[in-house]
């Protein structure tokens, strides 16, 4: 089985340190963490392009299942044990709506997180 494919900003210091912590739960190496802006996205699936890995991770798993931001969370959720206690919350009446609207809250501010997250860790 190929592992999932986790495409993440590397050029954002919040989306670099939060590939950096997902890999440290991923103690299964279940997830491979792929920095769209050093590798062409379309290679690993048509579907993926620039525009839309600029606005949202994509977890591309294998089979060819395809899911973007909030939804992309929920699925890791699934596939990572680690991250079992955190599903059945991510999928609580609501959450989608909720946590959909956080994620694309976050994810258009996050370069005004990158001072922040840019400090020696």
């Amino acid at each position: 089985m190929r592992r999932a494919r986790l495409l993440f900003d590397g050029d954002c210091c919040f989306c670099v340190r939060a590939a950096r912590r997902l890999a440290l739960v991923d103690f299964l190496g279940q997830v491979e963490l792929v920095d769209f802006r050093r590798r062409d996205p379309a290679l690993l699936d048509p579907r993926l392009t620039l525009a839309a890995c600029e606005t949202k991770i994509h977890l591309l798993e294998d089979g060819g299942r395809l899911t973007a931001g909030f939804a992309a969370l929920r699925r890791l959720s699934l596939l990572l044990p680690s991250l079992w206690l955190a599903a059945p919350l991510l999928r609580l009446p609501g959450a989608r709506l909720v946590g959909g609207a956080l994620y694309e809250r976050l994810a258009r501010l996050r370069f005004a997180f990158d001072q922040r997250f840019s400090r020696p860790q």
